[in-house]
């Protein structure tokens, strides 16, 4: 299907030129259209994670971002438009994804250094409702029968990893307190309550969107384009419940109890996705950085019990995602 030594730079046709997608919605510059259509990424990936999709909502974001100038693609669209270009490290050889299972889109951004201007294309790539590479779920239960602190047993957190450094984001770091104490009716409840014999029930779904960039000079056409960054993203969601448990109430009572399943989310997004500076640092410093990838997710519950390592797709080039 496609040579993993070979490099691969793809360029995709599209029917409106840079000067259309700069000035898409006329009320923002340059930074602010880039930020707000990462924003409404992050948004679409949150929206996509919930139990009960709100496609109404998500249509709206669409709409935005459409505004803004990002074009949705069909798998026939990308089939049909995408084509070998040459460029830097260009292989004569392109694999073109074919799959139905991958929501692609593209956006165009303008980005300015030592005094030349560069257009920068953003190539998504992110998970539907069916299985795919992008995207990982999964049901595991804990148990603990060991006395602890309602405030201090962690039942659910998660790390990023870009390699070996940690990647910022909004990360879960859940104690039994967190998550039992809006189920819990006694009022001597708290922090310091000793609990034990529990069980912990996750349901985790974890999707992972992945970005190229291709560069080339303002005004060049698109063969000119050449494949400088690749970056990736996670978003998650873990439901968390407590089918089980017993606490010692006031006057050292044994009570069982149980907790409804919570939903937590997760994401984490490295320094550089979303950057037009970063592929143009790529295309004119051939030592620049090229990939900003998270490399692993870990999911860890109660009494830091593994739930799921989770290694990302971290491709280099389309061909790679289905």
């Amino acid at each position: 299907m496609f040579k993993k030594s070979f490099t691969v730079v793809v360029a995709l046709l599209l029917f409106f030129n840079v000067s259309t997608l700069v000035s898409a919605n006329n009320d923002l510059n340059i930074g602010q259209r880039e930020a707000r259509i990462n924003e409404l990424y992050e948004e679409r990936a949150k929206l996509r994670l919930q139990e009960k999709t709100d496609f109404e909502k998500i249509q709206s974001v669409n709409s935005e971002l459409e505004s803004l100038g990002v074009k949705f693609m069909s798998d026939e669209e990308v089939k049909n438009k995408f084509v070998l270009q040459k460029g830097m490290s260009i292989s004569p050889y392109v694999s073109v994804p074919t799959m139905d299972n991958v929501v692609w889109s593209t956006w165009r951004g303008v980005s300015s250094k030592n005094g030349k201007s560069y257009e920068v294309q953003h190539l998504i790539a992110e998970p539907n409702s069916k299985n795919s590479n992008l995207k990982t779920t999964g049901v595991v239960i804990h148990h603990s029968s060991v006395d602890w602190k309602a405030g201090a047993l962690t039942v659910v957190k998660t790390l990023a990893l870009e390699g070996a450094s940690r990647v910022s984001g909004a990360d879960l770091l859940i104690s039994f307190f967190d998550t039992a104490a809006s189920f819990i009716k006694d009022v001597n409840f708290g922090r310091e309550t000793k609990v034990e014999d529990i069980s912990a029930s996750y349901t985790y779904a974890q999707m992972t969107v992945i970005e190229f960039m291709y560069v080339k000079k303002v005004g060049e056409s698109d063969d000119k384009q050449a494949l400088t960054f690749i970056a990736s993203k996670v978003n998650g969601d873990i439901l968390t419940g407590v089918p089980g448990f017993v606490y010692r109430s006031s006057n050292g009572a044994a009570v069982r109890a149980k907790v409804e399943g919570k939903n937590y989310y997760f994401s984490n997004r490295p320094s550089g996705y979303g950057l037009s500076n970063k592929g143009v640092e790529a295309y004119v410093n051939p030592y620049a950085q090229r990939r900003a990838v998270i490399t692993q997710v870990e999911l860890t519950g109660l009494e830091n019990k593994t739930i799921k390592v989770i290694y990302p797709l971290s491709p280099t080039h389309p061909g790679q995602i289905y």
